[in-house]
């Protein structure tokens, strides 16, 4: 049991603290603080006895790279919002691959902190489904864009 607190606690990549990052991130942006009002809290699933403690988190494994999906949720004087998040493990430490907040009334909105989903977290990295991406060159365009008819003509 205290292999886990401690592992929880002084690891770098831990939900807890790419947790406080992102809320370090979304209290900093001035468009959040704009749509929710001053004073924004943040909090994660909410338990049985109505405690908000425990953060939802889904941890991965992509070539090796480890990853961590999170979800938790802002409140401020006006309104409240949902956050997701995408964090990857890097040689040089972790980073976001993504970072959104979307408004729970209306009108919805989704406001985005940081989106870093189309570069590469190593140099010469290939992540699931990159690689099946064609790569159009003037060569390759000939009958890109033409319309087809859908029904045969007759």
């Amino acid at each position: 049991m205290l292999y886990s607190v401690f592992k929880e606690l002084l690891s770098s990549f831990s939900p807890q603290s790419v947790y406080s990052a992102a809320v370090e991130k979304c209290i900093a942006n001035s468009r959040i603080v704009d749509l929710l009002g001053d004073s924004v809290k943040s909090y994660g699933e909410e338990s049985r006895r109505g405690r908000r403690q425990h953060i939802s988190h889904l941890p991965y494994e992509v070539n090796g790279a480890k990853g961590l999906r999170i979800k938790f949720y802002l409140q401020g004087q006006r309104r409240t919002a949902t956050a997701h998040l995408d964090a990857r493990e890097t040689s040089s430490g972790w980073e976001f691959r993504y970072l959104f907040v979307q408004l729970d009334a209306y009108p919805y909105e989704v406001i985005v902190v940081e989106d870093n989903r189309g570069k590469s977290c190593e140099p010469g990295a290939v992540f699931p489904g990159q690689a099946d991406i064609p790569t159009l060159t003037p060569e390759s365009n000939s009958g890109v864009g033409l319309l087809t008819p859908i029904f045969p003509s007759k």
